[in-house]
């Protein structure tokens, strides 16, 4: 049975396929993407060594069922577009932005966004869904894989600081 409810961040996805644990995260977990993230962001990675550009096919997956789209719609957009300034809003990234409107429109309140960017991260504070968010080394060591060959970026200690910068530029943001 899968242990829990997750929405993937591209940055995720495409490292999780460069560091070859992808097929042991989706067969562990109940794995969510934005739409957004799966037709126009997590398309390749670069092997490490060789430099070769690896291509990313999702829909193997997506067809099987071991991984679902998630799709928000324009009033779920709106709603995050409304409540933030117009230059915070254009600074998020449109698969973040997809998963983070997806959290807000509360019909996912049982599940985890895990991404390494930065901005996202510090999104889910502005928002209010810091509970929602889970760093890749969280994620992962939940299934008992550590974060080796990944970027700091995916520590807890660096999602943790960004929820904090997320928390302190908060009231800039907000319309």
């Amino acid at each position: 049975m899968k242990s829990k409810l997750v929405i993937l961040d591209a940055n995720v996805i495409i490292d999780m396929h460069r560091n070859k644990i992808w097929d042991r995260v989706v067969s562990l977990y109940a794995v969510h993407i934005p739409s957004i993230v799966a037709s126009d962001e997590a398309v390749y990675f670069i092997s490490r060594g060789d430099n070769q550009k690896h291509d990313i096919n999702l829909g193997n997956d997506i067809t099987s069922k071991r991984v679902r789209i998630l799709e928000a719609t324009a009033d779920d957009i709106k709603l995050l577009k409304d409540k933030v300034t117009d230059d915070y809003f254009n600074s998020i990234d449109p698969g973040e932005l997809e998963a983070i409107a997806l959290l807000c429109s509360g019909a996912y309140e049982n599940f985890k966004f895990c991404t390494g960017d930065k901005a996202a991260i510090k999104a889910l504070t502005v928002f209010d869904l810091t509970h929602q968010g889970i760093s890749l080394e969280k994620l992962l060591s939940e299934i008992s894989i550590k974060l080796d060959g990944f970027s700091k970026n995916y520590s807890e200690t660096e999602f943790k600081k960004q929820q904090g910068y997320g928390l302190q530029e908060k009231d800039f943001y907000l319309q």
